[in-house]
């Protein structure tokens, strides 16, 4: 059994072994220093009774990935930001097929958009990577 918050932090621990992220923190922080750096947290979803009987439960959730590079040289950084365009979604999936991305039972889809992002009054570029259908079972305590 797992829960949304072990799908976020395996999430976070997946993108943060990729080569060149320097920071994956478990929870966001008011502020981020090191750059490019990725934040992972729920969004939105809904928690249904089963399907192992009543005392499990099945949660359906949109988690949302920012990837975040710092903003000082539009063609570097827009350079840097792209070589995660494909290897976020690949090491996640990778992951997955390998069965080691720990809470998380399924997910549907990844979308992403790309362009100006801003944490902590800083304004960064980079990618925000929405997973659909992120499947967590869970015990009903």
């Amino acid at each position: 059994m797992s829960t949304l918050q072990d799908s976020i932090d395996r999430i976070q621990a997946v993108v943060g072994a990729l080569a060149g992220i320097r920071g994956a923190p478990d929870e966001p922080p008011e502020k981020i220093s090191a750059f490019p750096f990725a934040l992972c947290y729920a969004k939105s979803g809904l928690y249904k009774c089963g399907p192992a009987g009543p005392t499990k439960m099945t949660g359906l959730h949109t988690i949302v990935l920012e990837l975040h590079v710092a903003r000082k040289d539009l063609p570097r950084d827009i350079a840097l930001a792209m070589g995660y365009a494909k290897s976020i979604p690949n090491a996640l999936y990778k992951d997955f097929l390998a069965g080691t991305l720990t809470g998380v039972e399924a997910f549907a889809s990844i979308s992403y958009t790309f362009g100006p992002l801003q944490w902590g009054g800083q304004d960064t570029l980079g990618f925000t990577f929405v997973l659909d259908g992120v499947k967590a079972m869970d015990t009903i305590a």
